[in-house]
């Protein structure tokens, strides 16, 4: 996937919530630098003194952590709570986009039945982790 900025290629994706609306940016490494710098530059005041800049710059800047495992293959199990988790995630932002375009048609009714449903898929994606987290049900 391209970069939204430039030409390079995006390694890097960011979902924001604005005003009730998602959007996704997809970013390579150096206008994600670039694009985080001038948003500290702007920071307001308010928002804290110096320190907590440097805090945030740092938080910003750090590689998402990743579990290692040793060179080892996923078991079977692991495997299929991600294949799991992976549709249900595919099948809520389906919905999602579904309900955004129901909501332009002013298609309310539709715009409950997608709500529901990702309610639905949540309580899902909820469950699933539960399970993960203790399968032998102790």
């Amino acid at each position: 996937m391209q970069c939204d900025f430039c030409p390079n290629e995006a390694t890097i994706e960011i979902a924001v919530n604005m005003n009730g609306e998602m959007k996704t940016l997809h970013l390579c490494a150096s206008c994600y630098e670039e694009k985080i710098e001038d948003f500290l530059q702007q920071m307001p005041v308010e928002w804290g003194n110096q320190e907590m800049v440097q805090q945030l710059r740092s938080l910003l800047r750090q590689e998402p952590v990743k579990e290692d495992k040793k060179g080892e293959d996923p078991s079977p199990r692991d495997k299929a709570y991600d294949m799991q988790r992976k549709a249900l995630h595919r099948q809520r932002k389906d919905y999602m986009r579904k309900l955004e375009a129901a909501l332009a048609d002013e298609n309310y009714e539709d715009c409950a039945l997608y709500r529901d449903e990702i309610n639905r898929i949540g309580d899902a994606i909820v469950q699933l982790n539960e399970e993960r987290k203790d399968f032998h049900g102790a």
